[in-house]
């Protein structure tokens, strides 16, 4: 079992799944915290907002995923997400 660190999605649904996707997150057996507005985790932003990157982080290895800008994912424009 590896345990996950990921950001506050601020509604981000595609870029946590994008998250999920490219850490082979596996639902069965791993497990997320959500550390959302109360840590930097390892001095890297988490959370995506509407114009940022979504992160996830293994924390037992420090690798980390991230998911393509938000504005990409939903057309250019916050009020999408």
């Amino acid at each position: 079992m590896k345990t996950f660190a990921i950001g506050d999605i601020h509604g981000a649904y595609k870029a946590m799944m994008q998250c999920f996707e490219r850490s082979k997150f596996d639902y069965k057996k791993d497990r997320t915290l959500q550390p959302i507005h109360v840590c930097n985790v390892w001095n890297i932003d988490t959370g995506a907002g509407w114009s940022g990157k979504l992160t996830i982080i293994d924390v037992d290895t420090k690798e980390y995923w991230q998911s393509d800008l938000t504005p990409d994912l939903y057309g250019g424009t916050p009020d999408k997400l």
